[in-house]
Formats: structure tokens, C-alpha cells, sequence
């Protein structure tokens, strides 16, 4: 019935064309015959196929009554008059009009059961079925009498006006938007539009279709934007550019109404340029025809849009208009219609697409939009801003809000627009955006806004709401991301192993739907990010209770990955890479969660399930420390620790866990005293609840051991390993990580007893386990690596040690990355050696980068900077460049002095070597000042006796001998040599050192020289070059 229907609103205008009117005729004939092999088929009650054949018949005799009148010339008469209550067609209309109500009737009563058969039964005389057949012969008499009457108007129809039968292609664009005075940049994008589109103007084939382009990218990346900037500055390549609304359905209708009013009022003013239009003859010439009234204005009547739509599809395919620009704007909305319906099949022409979904992929070319680069984002802030000034300094300064911003275009225009009607300077923005987000963004510029009704507040909050509709995970899933670093996130952070299929699948669709909105944008395989402004918009919409929980997910979700075996530092499956990824996630959300972790905890005891919130607590603090990261791991563990002394108690299992924890960040700082102190507390409630022999309480007595090594005190560090040592290869065996990093630590004191040959040992019987168990990549294998590096680097087998530390060097940085301070500690060793050299140049090279790394990764004031800070003045002080050599200690002083305390080994040998400096200038009341402050200290925290302490003595007595105070001199020489042969043995180095500098100053002891040559020989070998005073 629906092909009736659309002859019976083509009837009311039939008088105005012969073409359209042998489209009836032809529509009807074909019709007929259809409908009565149908009729028959499907067995339709008589009564209902009466009715159709009345309005087909009535149908007809309009068409009759038309074309006498156009036979006779009355055609334009008619067809104002057609409509009148008087107008010939009336009573047929009003028939028409009555068959039409009577057949919906009729329908109804099918709807409501009358069946087909109930029909068919009733007492139906044989003169209705007579009457019809009769009525169909009318018909077909009736079509011939109407064909001869269409023939005999054939000249007519040949002399309409010519003008009207030669279409104008030429549309003038007409914007929704001026145009955009501050565009700037997007010259790649808009050349990709270029290359997509030109393909339209190529020579034409049978096949042809139009060519759609797509910009994609999330809310705020300014799609409109560049559709508009393309429509204006490439409006010369087309014929005609049209803009259509896609938000909704009722948009896209609306703006085809006004497209087809363009094309009427364009075609009337090239077809009559002097003269009154006809409106009626334009209507039926562009194929609506009654659809165009008297004063040109085309119908916006619902029911008539589909006319509207096919008689615009039908201009955009005539031969010849092949140069036409579609641009469909907004469209976002792909559930509640489908765009793609109202994209035109056929024709020449291009369409542009601005929308947020990935969708469009499947139709497309798509130019995934991004941020503007960095100079014509910083060019449309200051555009916008408008500065008193500009300032190298006002430029860095907006170079820092475009990085903020992630280069968004809706956000930098708002934020320009922002400063100049508030007047807040480009220095201060970034401090109302950090505080005051939501207010800052959600207001709207009074003037210059080119952006719709959209402020930076609201650019995504439709499209959040459309994912909330579809599924409320998604929509948490991208708020708990809210807490995450937002630059590469792993899907993997919510995969469980334990989860089933059908789990997994609705994990991926939740982030397919965030990826089809781009409010996420896919990256590497299996993971994605969000934009930065995108992110703090998710973030900082949230208040209250919704807040807690979303960074509760965030904690669950890192907790979860942390569980995993590739970020086990026990497992040879351990992943760097992914290690410092999810210390990435843990950072970014401790900012926001450690002021809001004792409330979340005090919930999670009023609802259940703290116990696994601590875990995770203390577990994120752990890979923080396992980073480097020491204070980030401190206000990790301090928070876990409050949490399980109040709900576990102080000897609870878990809370002793986080005791150990802390007491090795103090280690890992060299805050030795605190860390002793905290090992010990765990060692006495683990031994107490777990036994001497558990591991955990051996793990305790390993981190003991490595305080003792850290102080230099070697024989009460050997003691605790060797202890921890022969439970652990009962309990564990012999190649257990856990036994391995004791083996480790016992060549360490080897190492620094100058036992070379010891420590090497050691050192090779971890390597050999270390590798078969954990791998050669693992920082535990490349720490160990290092070390055999140190032992050849201490024996001056420098080609042997610069081998090593390569290797370390090379694995660290895979594993690690190339800013820890595992990888940074061999940078430092490669720059000593090369400074052991004497080749000042790549040692300062190399301490240089050991510096940046370490200021970027741990800051100015860590120990290891510091550290670096100090080698770098032993290279200035071995050029003889003093008062370099004497800055940069000052600067090692007072940090180390903030950072350690005054009287910390390693502060105090930066005091030794301030000393040195004095000493070297021959500066010998200064010198002594400092060497015996350094002395003082040394031997009050780390003894009379240890290497560090005997190093001072040493050059104090070096002083008093090159100030001729030989009995001075000759008491701290012998004090020397006792000390080192006690703590390092005969023939260390620092051992056969001193015994040389004490036989220089008395020369008639000559078997002291012998004694220091032979020894020299035998621990450094007969090639080392002999060490210069």
C-alpha cells in the first residue's frame, strides 16, 4: 500500500508536468498488474481489493482531468486552482479522500484478528466480483484514453522553457559559522583531506560513488573546526558545499529541507534572473513537484521529507555534478538512527564526516584527529590571549599551558579566551587550571566563541552520558582511568586469570565502547590512553563517595597487576617494562588517593576486605622501592603500616611485612641507624611468631647483614649473611633468589676487604645460578654483573672491568630503564673508570649523564645524586681544578647534610674530600680543620678501624709530612697500616698504600718499601701502574 500512497500524494500536482504525469501513468499500469497477481496470491478479502481498486481509479481520473487541462493549455490555471474547493479534482478528492479512511479502516479490523478466511465467508454476492471486473475494464480504457491525450501534449511539453531544463550546479556555500579568524595549523590534516577528495574530480565511470572522508578524534580536538576551515579555504573546487546537522535524525532531515531550499532558490535565480519565478514548474523540474509553493519555500512537512531526500539524491547524480561537498557534522549519535542511510549511493561528489566514533572506519578514510603541534598551538594561545608583552618568558610560559592542555585546541582557546577577559597572566593559569578546574573550564567566553554552545566542561559530557546508557562499567572503567598515568594504559590491569571468557569478552567491549566515542584512543596491542584534559575532565567531575570508589578501583586494578608473575622479582618471567609502567599508574594515583587512603581504609574496615587493601598498599610501596623511588615507597608503607597496626595489631604477619619494607627504604637511602633499628623490631616479632629458621625472618636477617656491609663493618656483616646463609640452602636450596642474593652479598664484603679473589668466587657462583634461575636480563643477574665489574675495575684490570660494566650497562637499561639507579650506579662506575684513566673528558661525560638521569629520577638532594655530584669533583680535583673541584663538594656537603645528617659516612667523606682540595692548594690549616672533623666522624659511626676512617688518618699524615712534622707524620702512618692490615688484611691495596706513604717518611727503614713492592705485587699484579701520591 505503500506504493499508493506515494501515487496519491504525487496526484495533487500531476497538472504541472507531462513527464511526471507518464511516470503515473506508467507507475499506475504496472501497479495494477501487480496488485491483482498479489490480491489473488494472498487470498485479500473482496471487500479490501474493492477498495484499492476505487482509489486506483480515482487516481486515474485525476490524472485524466490533469492532462486535459494540460492538452489545453491551461496547465499553470490548473494547477493553482487544484487545491481550490471548486477546482475540478475536488470531488474526486474528496472521494479519494473517503476510500483512503475507509481502507485504514479496514486494515484495523484485520489488526484485530478478523482473519483473512472470516473474510472471505461472508454472504458476498457474485455481482461485487461481477462490478470489479467491470471496473478494471473501466480502467484499462481509461489508461489508453489518457495515453492518447499525453501524446496528442507532446509539442506542449517540447516548448517549456528551455532555462528551466538546464539545472544550475553552482550553489555559493552558506556556514553555520564564520569563519574562524584565529584557525592556525592542521596544514597536514587539511592535505589529507585534499588526497582523500581527489578522487572526485577524476574522469567519471559507471561505477562511481562519492568519496567520504572522516574526522575522528575525541571532544575538543576541533573536527567542526577544520570541516569549517576546509569548507572556506577549498570552497573554489567545488561547485557547491553543504552543511548538515548530524546530531540527530531530525537535524539531518532539517538540514536536507534547507539544502533543497538553497538548490530552489540558486536554480530560480540563474533560470529567472528578471522576471518572477515559477516556482510551481521548478518544483516539478528538480522532482518535487507540489512540494515548492508560490513564494518558493520548500516543504518542511515531515511525512513529505522522503520526497525531499530522493529529489536531492537525484541533483547530486545528474551527468555533470560531480563537484559537490557534502560535510555531515556531529555525527555521534550511531544507535538511534543511522547516518549512513543518508549518505547518498551514487554520484561523484565528496562527504565529509566530523564525529567522536571509530565506527566510521568501516565507510571511510579516516583522518584520526590529534592535538595541534607544538607551535601553532602555542600561536593560537597567544592569538587568543592577546599578552601586554611577548616575552621569551611569556612564550615558555604558554608553551607550558599547550603541554598541559595536550595541544587541544577547545582547551586552548578557551584558555586564551580565559586570561584576556579575566586578565590572568600566562604565568598564573596554570595554578587556576591545577585548583580550580572545573570552574575555570566551565566558563563560557563572552565573546569569540567559535565552538557551538560547548565550553572545555562540556565537550564530553554528552558523550560520557550516551556510554553511561549503553553500560555503566565502561563509563567507571573510564573514571577509575582517571586515576591512572594517562599515557599508556594496559588493559591487562583488569584481567584476571581466573576470569572466565565471557568475562574477558565484556572487558574489551567496555573499552571498545570508550574507544568508539574516543574518549580513549588505542595505542600498542592491548592497551590504550586518554587525553590529559580528557582525563582531569573525568577526574575532577566526580565528588564524594563516587571519587572514593573510583580511586578504589584504580588501587584494585594496580593491586591486581602486582600480583601477576611477570611483576615478581623472585620469577625469571619478571617484565621490566611492565614493572614501570604500573609504577607510573601507582605514582599518578598516590597523588590523589594518599590524602584520601586512611578514610578509604577506615571504610574498608566498616565494609570488609582491609586486609586485601593493605597487601596492595604495601605491595605498591615495595615496587617503589625495588625502582628507586624511596620516598614515594616511605608514604606508601607509613600509610599501610598505620592501617595494619589498627586493624591487624603490631605483630600481625602483615604488618611485620611492612616493618621489613620500611626498614629497607632506610637501607636503600643509607639511613643505616633506621634501618637497624626497624630490622630489628621485625626480626624480634618474626622470630617470636615464625621461627629463626622462616623465611621471612631470614630475609630480615639478610637485610641486617647488608646494614652491617653498608657501614663497612665486614666482620659483623659476614656474620649475619653466613647465618642467614645456611638456613636459607636448608629452607630454600641453594639456587632460591633469596639464598642467591645472600651468596651476593657475601662477595660484597669480599669486595670491599679487597679479597678479590674471594669476592670473585662469590660473585661467579651467583652469576651461574642467577642466570639458569632468573635469567641474564634480571636486575638481580646484571647487579651481580656489575660487581664482578667492580672487582677487575678495583685491581685496575680496566679493559676487563669496562666489559662488564657494558654488559651490565646494556641489560640495566632493557630491564630497568636507562633513568634507575641500578643502570645509573654502572653509568657512575664506567665514568670512574675512564676517570681512573686519566681520561678527565669521557669520565666527565659519563658522570654527567649519571647526573641527569639522577636528578630526573630521584631528585637533587637523593643520596645517589649526590653521589654522582661527588665524583664529578674528584675528576676537577684531579685536573688540579680547584675551585670547580671546591663548588660542586660544597653543593654535595649541603645536600648530603640535609638529606643524611652531619656525621653519615658518606657526608663525611665529602668532608674528607673538601679537605683534600685544601690540601692540594697546600692550604694545611684548612686542610687539617676538615680531615679532622671528617676523622672525629668516622670514627664515631663507623670506627677506629674502618677503611673509610683509615683513609683520613692516612692524609693526615700526609700533611704533617709535607709540613716537614716527620714525628707527626710517622704516629698517624703507623696508625694507618695497623688498622687497614685488621680490617682489609696485608695485601689490600689501601693496606700496601699506607705502608708505602710510612716508608717514604722514614727512609732508613727500607724493609717497609720491600714489604709494600712485594705486596703491591701480589694483589695488583706486575703490570699496574704504581699508584702517584
Amino acid at each position: 500500500m505503500g506504493a499508493v500512497s506515494a501515487l496519491i500524494r504525487a496526484a495533487r500536482g500531476v497538472s504541472q508536468s507531462y513527464d511526471y504525469i507518464q511516470e503515473l501513468f506508467d507507475g499506475t499500469k504496472v501497479i495494477l498488474a501487480r496488485y491483482e497477481v498479489h490480491a489473488k496470491k494472498k487470498n485479500i478479502p473482496l471487500e479490501l481489493r474493492a477498495v484499492y481498486i476505487e482509489i486506483l481509479a480515482c487516481v486515474l481520473e485525476i490524472v485524466g482531468v490533469s492532462t486535459k487541462y494540460i492538452a489545453d493549455g491551461r496547465a499553470k490555471r490548473f494547477a493553482k486552482g487544484i487545491f481550490q474547493p471548486d477546482d475540478p479534482a475536488a470531488e474526486l478528492k474528496e472521494r479519494l479522500r473517503k476510500l483512503v479512511d475507509q481502507e485504514t479502516a479496514m486494515v484495523g479490523a484485520l489488526s484485530l484478528n478478523v482473519t483473512v478466511d472470516v473474510l472471505a465467508q461472508t454472504t458476498l454476492t457474485g455481482e461485487i466480483s461481477k462490478n470489479m471486473d467491470l471496473k478494471i475494464d473501466g480502467i484499462v480504457e481509461s489508461l489508453g484514453n489518457i495515453f492518447g491525450r499525453l501524446e496528442a501534449g507532446a509539442a506542449d511539453r517540447d516548448a517549456a522553457p528551455a532555462k528551466i531544463r538546464d539545472l544550475n550546479f553552482a550553489v555559493p556555500p552558506r556556514m553555520p559559522f564564520p569563519q574562524n579568524r584565529a584557525f592556525t595549523g592542521r596544514e597536514e590534516e587539511l592535505g589529507a583531506i585534499d588526497r582523500c577528495f581527489n578522487r572526485c574530480f577524476a574522469v567519471p565511470s559507471s561505477g562511481d560513488a562519492p568519496v567520504v572522508c572522516a574526522l575522528v578524534g575525541t571532544g575538543g580536538m576541533g573536527k567542526t573546526q577544520l570541516a569549517l576551515q576546509y569548507a572556506y579555504q577549498r570552497s573554489d573546487r567545488f561547485t557547491a558545499v553543504f552543511w548538515v546537522s548530524a546530531a540527530t535524525e531530525e537535524a539531518v532531515r532539517t538540514s536536507f529541507v534547507d539544502i533543497v531550499q538553497r538548490i530552489v532558490e540558486e536554480q530560480a535565480r540563474a533560470s529567472w534572473p528578471e522576471f518572477a519565478p515559477d516556482y510551481g514548474a521548478l518544483g516539478v523540474r528538480l522532482g518535487i513537484p507540489g512540494l515548492v509553493d508560490g513564494n518558493g519555500t520548500v516543504s518542511s512537512d515531515p511525512k513529505t521529507i522522503g520526497d525531499v531526500q530522493s529529489a536531492l539524491f537525484r541533483w547530486l547524480q545528474l551527468p555533470g555534478n560531480r563537484r559537490w561537498l557534502l560535510i555531515f557534522d556531529n555525527a555521534d549519535d550511531l544507535e538511534t538512527f543511522s547516518v549512513q542511510e543518508y549518505f547518498p549511493n551514487h554520484g561523484g561528489g565528496a562527504i565529509l564526516v566530523t564525529s567522536r566514533r571509530q565506527e566510521f572506519s568501516q565507510c571511510a578514510e579516516l583522518v584520526d584527529l590529534g592535538g595541534l603541534d607544538r607551535e601553532s598551538a602555542v600561536e593560537l594561545l597567544l592569538r587568543l590571549a592577546r599578552p601586554s608583552d611577548s616575552t621569551e618568558a611569556v612564550r615558555n610560559d604558554a608553551t607550558a599551558i599547550v603541554e598541559k592542555l595536550g595541544f587541544m585546541p577547545l582547551a586552548i582557546s578557551h584558555a586564551g579566551c580565559f586570561m584576556h577577559e579575566s586578565g590572568v597572566l600566562m604565568g598564573e593559569y596554570l595554578r587556576y587550571y591545577e585548583e580550580a578546574f572545573m570552574t575555570v573550564q566551565s566558563k563560557k567566553p563572552r565573546f569569540g566563541w567559535n565552538y557551538r554552545n560547548d565550553t572545555a566542561a562540556t565537550a564530553w559530557e554528552l558523550s560520557f552520558s550516551e556510554i553511561r546508557k549503553q553500560d555503566e562499567e565502561a563509563a567507571s572503567l573510564l573514571l577509575t582511568c582517571s586515576y591512572l598515568d594517562p599515557n599508556e594504559i594496559p588493559e591487562s590491569l583488569w584481567e584476571d586469570e581466573r576470569s572466565d571468557m565471557e568475562s574477558r569478552l565484556q572487558q574489551k567491549s567496555r573499552v571498545s565502547l570508550l574507544a568508539s566515542y574516543s574518549l580513549i584512543k588505542r595505542g600498542r596491542a592491548g592497551a590504550f590512553s586518554v587525553h590529559p584534559v580528557v582525563h582531569t575532565w573525568a577526574r575532577e567531575r566526580l565528588s564524594g563517595e563516587d571519587r572514593l570508589r573510583a580511586m578504589e578501583g584504580a588501587l584494585e586494578a594496580i593491586g591486581g597487576a602486582l600480583l601477576r608473575e611477570e611483576l615478581s622479582r623472585s620469577s625469571n618471567k619478571w617484565d621490566g617494562r611492565e614493572e614501570r609502567r604500573i609504577v607510573g599508574h601507582a605514582e599518578h594515583l598516590g597523588r590523589h588517593l594518599k590524602p584520601k587512603l586512611a578514610e578509604l581504609l577506615q571504610d574498608k574496615r566498616r565494609g570488609g576486605g582491609n586486609e586485601e587493601t593493605l597487601a596492595t598498599v604495601n605491595d605498591i610501596a615495595s615496587v617503589f622501592g625495588s625502582q628507586g623511588k624511596y620516598d614515594e615507597a616511605m608514604q606508601w608503607y607509613e600509610q599501610a603500616l598505620a592501617g595494619s597496626e589498627k586493624a591487624l595489631g603490631k605483630d600481625h604477619l602483615d604488618t611485620l611485612a611492612t616493618v621489613h619494607g620500611i626498614a629497607s627504604v632506610f637501607l636503600g637511602q643509607g639511613k643505616y641507624d633506621e634501618a637497624m633499628m626497624w630490622y630489628e623490631r621485625a626480626l624480634a616479632s618474626e622470630e617470636k611468631a615464625l621461627g629463626k629458621d622462616h623465611p621471612d625472618t631470614l630475609a630480615t636477617v639478610h637485610g641486617i647483614a647488608s646494614v652491617f656491609l653498608g657501614q663497612g663493618k665486614y666482620d659483623e656483616a659476614m656474620m649475619w649473611y653466613e647465618r642467614a646463609l645456611a638456613s636459607e640452602e636448608k629452607a630454600l636450596g641453594k639456587d632460591h633468589p633469596d639464598t642467591l642474593a645472600t651468596v651476593h652479598g657475601i662477595a660484597s664484603v669480599f669486595l670491599g676487604q679487597g679479597k678479590y679473589d674471594e669476592a670473585m668466587m662469590w660473585y661467579e657462583r651467583a652469576l651461574a645460578s642467577e642466570e639458569k634461575a632468573l635469567g641474564k636480563d634480571h636486575p638481580d643477574t646484571l647487579a651481580t654483573v656489575n660487581n664482578i665489574a667492580s672487582v677487575f675495575h678495583s685491581q685496575g684490570k680496566y679493559d676487563e672491568a669496562m666489559t662488564w660494566y657494558e654488559r651490565a650497562l646494556a641489560g640495566s637499561e632493557k630491564a630497568l630503564g636507562k633513568d634507575h639507579p641500578n643502570t645509573l650506579a654502572t653509568v657512575t662506575n664506567i665514568a670512574s673508570v675512564f676517570r681512573d684513566q686519566g681520561k678527565y673528558d669521557e669520565a666527565m661525560m659519563w658522570y654527567e649523564r649519571a647526573l641527569a638521569g639522577s636528578e630526573k629520577a630521584l631528585g637533587k638532594d637523593h643520596p645517589n645524586t649526590l653521589a654522582t655530584v661527588n665524583n664529578i669533583t674528584s675528576v676537577f680535583l684531579k685536573q688540579g681544578k680547584c675551585d670547580e673541584a671546591m663548588m660542586w663538594y660544597e653543593r654535595a656537603l649541603a645536600g648530603r647534610e640535609k638529606a643524611l645528617g652531619k656525621d653519615h659516612p658518606a657526608t663525611l667523606t665529602t668532608v674528607n674530600n673538601i679537605a683534600a682540595v685544601f690540601h692540594s692548594q697546600g692550604k694545611y690549616d684548612e686542610a687539617m680543620t676538615w680531615y679532622e672533623r671528617a676523622l672525629a666522624g668516622s670514627e664515631k659511626a663507623l670506627g677506629k678501624d674502618h677503611p673509610d676512617t683509615l683513609v683520613t688518618v692516612n692524609n693526615i699524615a700526609q700533611v704533617f709530612d709535607e709540613q716537614g712534622k716527620y714525628d707527626e707524620a710517622m704516629q698517624r702512618y703507623e696508625r694507618a697500616p695497623a688498622g687497614s692490615e685488621k680490617a682489609l688484611g696485608k695485601d689490600h691495596p689501601d693496606t700496601l698504600a699506607t705502608v708505602n706513604d710510612l716508608g717514604r717518611v722514614s727512609c732508613k727503614t727500607m724493609p717497609r718499601y720491600k714489604r709494600a713492592f712485594a705486596g703491591f705485587k701480589r694483589a695488583l699484579g706486575r703490570d699496574r701502574p704504581p699508584t702517584p701520591h
